[in-house]
């Protein structure tokens, strides 16, 4: 499921850009369906790319602890 496919996390991803446009911020989008794997591949690439900052949604509130970087 895209965000486009849900109103709440559309919303959300909208926020964001919004946000992200008017502080002069690069925003990077990654969508990881719900495949575990690619959410904890998405964030050990932010934090070798050097990225200050990353803002998750968990796929599995359960997994929370494996998403630590």
């Amino acid at each position: 499921m895209t965000d486009t496919d849900d109103t709440f996390r559309k919303t959300l991803t909208d926020a964001l850009t919004a946000a992200a446009s008017s502080e002069g911020v690069t925003l990077d989008i990654s969508y990881c369906g719900s495949s575990l794997e690619q959410q904890t591949s998405d964030i050990s690439s932010a934090e070798s790319k050097g990225y200050s900052a990353v803002i998750v949604r968990l796929i599995d509130s359960s997994t929370a602890l494996q998403m630590e970087v």
